[in-house]
């Protein structure tokens, strides 16, 4: 299996992380946009983790599991900014090196 037509390269930001945001959203907007009815959560849950999605970074062909679509529909559903929910949360240390300094290196 090649690359889906529909393939898109990194933006020039190399972060993506709004991109699986988006990504993410769209493998659980039809749930967000059409809630289940009572006790048909998991069917629908099953029936999306069949399908194979395009990787918004790689462009390769991916499927998710049940829990992981059940975990990532939670918590779109409990936010009032559901995209934002689905995006990956930057380090703490995002940003600065994390290289030893001269006198740490010195005491090993």
């Amino acid at each position: 299996m090649g690359r889906p037509e529909n393939y898109r390269m990194n933006k020039k930001d190399n972060s993506g992380l709004k991109e699986w945001a988006y990504f993410r959203f769209s493998v659980i907007g039809g749930l967000l946009a059409r809630p289940p009815d009572k006790g048909d959560l998991q069917k629908q849950l099953e029936e999306l983790a069949k399908k194979r999605w395009c990787h918004p970074i790689t462009g390769q062909w991916t499927y998710f599991g049940v829990s992981t679509i059940e975990r990532r529909y939670y918590k779109a559903l409990n936010n009032d900014d559901q995209v934002s929910a689905l995006s990956r949360k930057l380090r703490g240390d995002a940003g600065r090196s994390t290289v030893m300094t001269g006198p740490l290196i010195e005491k090993h």
